[in-house]
């Protein structure tokens, strides 16, 4: 089996083998062993980097026969290596299928260099889209009401004063305006805009806790 992949986690167990976390193409999310040497450093086991692989499966288990580095994404600062990591650690614990707006998805997002907080946050927006679980923003999700003041993550969406029942995160309309317009824009398009810094919070903190809440 040969398939380009991008590498989220590498984790040493020990006498020469590492276990690598992948998001690969046609194949989504695998698990591989690979035998690397004490003293090699090969950047295309390392996190974020873009590499071709051979694969035989043992069993259940999946070796890593051959590899080539493509492109290693390796954070040239520590804000890079946060980004990097916070984005790929959206994807690591999961067992998502194959979907080629995912993979092109991490192709735009992981190089990226400036305005780490915008792309992490489009990032986050659009991977909840992509994999189905985007919340309900423009009207309460219990009633329909378009009025509404709170995000619920029971629900999974927006709901109005009458329909809360306790413990719902703060939200406005602004937050929902921003949310929908950051999901269908490019990251070249938002560059440079400016982010409220309470509104950033609310966005990230509700779709994180949406997303954990919904892939456990």
């Amino acid at each position: 089996m040969k398939f380009r992949a991008f590498v989220l986690k590498s984790a040493y167990l020990g006498k020469g083998l590492r276990a690598l976390t992948v998001y690969g193409e046609k194949v989504g999310s695998h698990s591989l062993i690979v035998k690397v040497p004490k003293e090699e450093f090969p950047l295309k086991y390392e996190p974020f980097s873009l590499t071709f692989f051979s694969v035989k499966e043992l069993g259940e288990k999946r070796e890593v026969v051959g590899a080539r580095l493509i492109r290693s994404h390796f954070p040239s600062s520590v804000a890079q290596f946060k980004y990097r990591f916070k984005l790929t650690g959206l994807l690591v614990g999961k067992q998502l299928p194959w979907e080629e707006r995912l993979f092109k998805l991490l192709e735009s997002y992981l190089p990226i260099t400036s305005d780490f907080k915008l792309a992490y946050l489009m990032f986050l927006l659009k991977f909840t889209y992509i994999e189905g679980l985007y919340p309900v923003l423009n009207r309460c999700v219990v009633c329909s009401s378009s009025s509404f003041n709170a995000f619920s993550l029971k629900e999974g969406g927006v709901v109005c004063e009458r329909c809360a029942s306790g413990g719902e995160l703060p939200w406005s309309y602004r937050d929902s305006k921003l949310a929908l317009r950051l999901t269908k824009l490019p990251f070249k398009e938002a560059k440079g805009l400016h982010l409220p810094g309470e509104g950033y919070r609310r966005l990230v903190s509700a779709f994180e806790k949406h997303l954990a809440q919904r892939t456990q």
